[in-house]
């Protein structure tokens, strides 16, 4: 049974939506990972680190309430995905400040389903509105 997880980095200016929410633009660094901790069923866990390279804080929404976890069949995570463990139910939100040259990790839990056929999956973390889909790296099931 063979399983591959990779990482993926991504740069861009953050944007005042969902999850990553600023209250001024900002450089920042997306570094999205993921692991398989257990098999049969398959548990990922699934890691955003966001590292400020810019000049001024950023204000974040945080904590697991604000994201989930999604699985495509293909590597541009494009369309319907196969599987979402969907929005877990939270009652309050708080707030992470990043200064500049820190990093803050979003983190994540999701349990495969065995209904899924075997083949790659692409991971992504997803923000509450959908909006923001970070790459968290694939997996393959047997």
């Amino acid at each position: 049974m063979s399983r591959f997880v990779s990482a993926i980095t991504l740069v861009g200016a953050l944007s005042a939506c969902s999850v990553f929410r600023s209250t001024a633009p900002q450089r920042l660094i997306y570094e999205g990972y993921s692991t398989v901790v257990a098999t049969n069923p398959t548990v990922v866990d699934a890691v955003v680190t966001v590292r400020n390279t810019g000049a001024a804080a950023v204000q974040m929404n945080s904590g697991l309430c604000v994201l989930h976890l999604e699985a495509y069949t293909n590597a541009a995570r494009e369309g319907t995905p196969a599987w979402g463990s969907g929005m877990p139910a939270c009652l309050a939100l708080g707030l992470v400040t990043v200064e500049p040259g820190n990093t803050y990790d979003f983190k994540t839990r999701g349990t495969l389903p065995a209904s899924l056929s075997p083949g790659v999956y692409y991971l992504a973390l997803v923000g509450a509105r959908g909006q923001d889909r970070i790459p968290v790296g694939r997996v393959t099931l047997p």
